[in-house]
């Protein structure tokens, strides 16, 4: 045959019978669909908690087992069309942006990981209870208590110095990195078989370089030296200070962050019938950044443009919240579940200097210096 050619085939079909074994098929509740269970969902428990790994401590690192995960974000949707939730609540971040729940605008955590039981990812559950999202309902359960005392305490630390320094055989910058958080937790019973507790306190404190590494242009060659001269800054700052502005420091200053967070969970068996159960949290969180890099261009710090110090800003993310829930077996066949929740959330941001025009200096098409607040 050549390509191209029109060839045909004809094809006789004969018929055929063969007898078949009789084929029973078993319903399995416990699958996809259950009591528990309305769809598809994934759940991590403790003993994943407990053994993988996890750099930030966070829920996210755990929703990435989701098998539609990518970050926070399930089956291709944006994380702000997800709904977070803590036992049941709602627990969206109410700013709406940047950040899909509290905390998120300073790199922190709403809940500490040890103080969760379990997280749950639903993808598509037919659950008229779980709705308000299109990409996944995500519901922290919060840790219970029993009549044994437990408790823990716990701290990580972290540097620069772990971690590395190459990338396929060339040297890279390792900006200023120190993490440290600790925390305890401890839960057992007020009255055995009737009253339990459980309350746990976090810190974290983390501070980075605010440069992220770059360094002004002195003709050093350093691989982290940007095209910024170091006479020009000089420059800058000190005709912004002869009318009256310090724009802060070019080099060497540090940006904070810390996080402080708790909560306290009693859990009373009132009789067979009802259970209730009462959960504080609270979170006080802040973070210093730089100016914002893309609000006007970009405007780093990277090996093109760099900042002064008080171009930046602290951001604050504090948060309260009340939680009560009233579970009763009113018969054989049924129950009912009464939540009730109120959240505060404070949202602020405390400028590094006296207010100033925001400055721009640019050079070549592209900025250059930046100054100001």
């Amino acid at each position: 045959m050549s390509l191209g050619q029109t060839f045909n085939v004809d094809i006789k079909l004969a018929s055929e019978s063969q007898a078949l074994d009789e084929v029973t098929v078993v319903s399995d509740r416990s699958g996809t669909f259950s009591s528990d269970r309305t769809g598809a969902e994934t759940s991590v428990g403790r003993r994943e908690l407990t053994r993988l790994p996890t750099i930030s401590r966070s829920v996210a690192d755990f929703t990435r087992l989701e098998p539609t995960a990518s970050g926070n974000s399930f089956g291709g949707r944006n994380d702000q069309f997800n709904n977070f939730s803590l036992d049941g609540a709602i627990f969206n971040n109410p700013f709406g942006l940047d950040a899909a729940t509290p905390g998120g605008q300073t790199d922190s955590q709403p809940i500490s990981l040890d103080a969760i039981e379990q997280i749950q990812v639903s993808i598509a559950p037919y659950d008229v209870t779980q709705s308000g999202f299109t990409g996944a309902s995500v519901n922290a359960v919060t840790k219970s208590s029993s009549n044994e005392f437990h408790g823990t305490v716990y701290g990580f630390f972290r540097n620069e110095d772990m971690t590395g320094g190459k990338i396929k055989g060339d040297d890279i910058v390792k900006p200023k990195l120190d993490q440290s958080q600790y925390g305890v937790s401890i839960g057992g019973p007020i009255v055995k078989n009737k009253l339990f507790f459980f309350a746990n306190f976090e810190k974290d404190e983390r501070t980075d370089l605010g440069t992220n590494g770059w360094v002004p242009n002195t003709g050093s060659g350093a691989i982290n030296e940007s095209r910024v001269l170091e006479s020009d800054l000089i420059n800058v700052q000190n005709q912004l200070l002869a009318v009256g502005y310090d724009p802060g420091t070019y080099e060497g200053f540090t940006h904070d962050a810390e996080s402080i967070k708790g909560l306290f969970k009693l859990d009373w068996n009132i009789n067979d019938n009802n259970r209730l159960a009462v959960i504080y949290n609270f979170l006080k969180s802040s973070k210093e950044k730089p100016a914002h890099p893309t609000a006007i261009q970009f405007r780093g710090p990277n090996a093109n443009t760099l900042q002064f110090q008080n171009s930046g800003y602290e951001i604050n993310n504090d948060l309260k919240s009340i939680q009560v829930e009233l579970n009763s077996t009113l018969s054989e066949t049924a129950s009912n579940k009464l939540q009730v929740g109120y959240t505060h959330f404070d949202d602020y941001r405390n400028p590094f200097s006296t207010p100033a025009p925001s400055i721009n200096i640019a050079k070549d098409g592209s900025n250059y210096i930046i100054a100001g607040h």
